[in-house]
């Protein structure tokens, strides 16, 4: 009889132990359920941020007034070829290393001397040694050590229109061209200011740039803006550009030859993103190359 009773006893532990089990298990899965679907809500943002990046189009832009190939100096009367090699070298392992999908460069040279104008085997000394991985490049007309040119990797340039400011001190221009990417139409601008001491007119300039882009969403301005103070890059800033340079690093030194620096070089976007900037500190110019990363803006 106690046998029995105490049989019957476990039977009923064992059974109330298997319902709090079974409740135990229960609220588990069920408190577990809220955590998988944190886990997959999480995984799904990451994927789609992910996504959204890798559809953002990203590519490199850098600015540099190379100086007439000379450090700003006049070229010279003649040059030897082992000169000539070794100058050639030095400038296209830079452009190399920046590896800038787009460049603009200001006082283009197609040759570091008069000689070299001469020489059978280039009919374009900076282009076809120095530039040569560029697969689409036009040139300004130069005048005078004045000189805007515009080169992409891949991305075709179309429609290249060289434009002089109505208000100048010196011959000065704007050159543009429209630069499709994966359907998008970007204006890409390559220019030169009038130099510091006539600051009037550069702000006539920048006031014509504006309104020359005003209609179009995705804009690229790069070029020589020759300021005297960083606020002359305002009236960019108030009609919706942002830049490479007075912009989230503060001002970035472009011009070290004069006295304490000038931050005159620049990459101006409107509808672009700016990131990854860096400042090449090279010696073949009398200015700094500049290079940042755009990335077209979300919807």
């Amino acid at each position: 009889m106690l046998l029995k009773c105490y049989t019957n006893l476990l039977c009923h532990m064992e059974k109330k132990l298997f319902h709090k089990l079974v409740v135990f298990l229960f609220l588990f899965l069920f408190i577990s359920s809220f955590d998988i679907m944190n886990d997959w809500r999480y995984d799904m943002k990451m994927n789609a941020n992910e996504k959204n990046t890798k559809e953002r189009i990203r590519f490199r832009v850098a600015q540099w007034n190379i100086g007439k190939l000379n450090k700003g100096k006049s070229g010279h009367t003649s040059i030897s070829k082992t000169d000539r090699d070794a100058r050639i070298l030095d400038f296209h392992t830079l452009i190399n290393d920046v590896g800038a999908d787009v460049l603009s460069i200001n006082e283009y040279a197609p040759f570091f001397s008069i000689t070299d104008s001469l020489l059978e085997d280039s009919l374009d000394l900076t282009k076809d040694a120095i530039l040569s991985m560029y697969s689409y490049a036009h040139q300004g007309n130069r005048y005078g050590a004045n000189c805007n040119f515009i080169a992409s990797l891949g991305f075709p340039l179309e429609n290249f229109q060289e434009i002089d400011y109505r208000i100048h001190k010196q011959h000065r221009y704007y050159a543009v061209c429209n630069m499709s990417v994966n359907g998008t139409s970007i204006k890409i601008v390559s220019t030169h200011l009038d130099t510091p001491q006539y600051e009037m007119e550069r702000s006539q300039q920048i006031e014509e740039l504006i309104s020359a882009f005003s209609d179009d969403p995705y804009v690229i301005i790069c070029g020589d803006f020759n300021i005297n103070d960083s606020k002359e890059y305002e009236p960019f800033i108030v009609n919706g550009y942002t830049m490479a340079n007075h912009g989230i690093l503060n001002d970035i030194i472009t011009f070290p030859s004069n006295k304490g620096g000038k931050a005159i070089d620049n990459i101006i976007c409107k509808g672009l993103d700016i990131i990854g900037i860096k400042v090449y500190k090279t010696k073949l110019s009398d200015h700094y190359l500049l290079a940042c990363d755009v990335v077209l803006k979300e919807d």
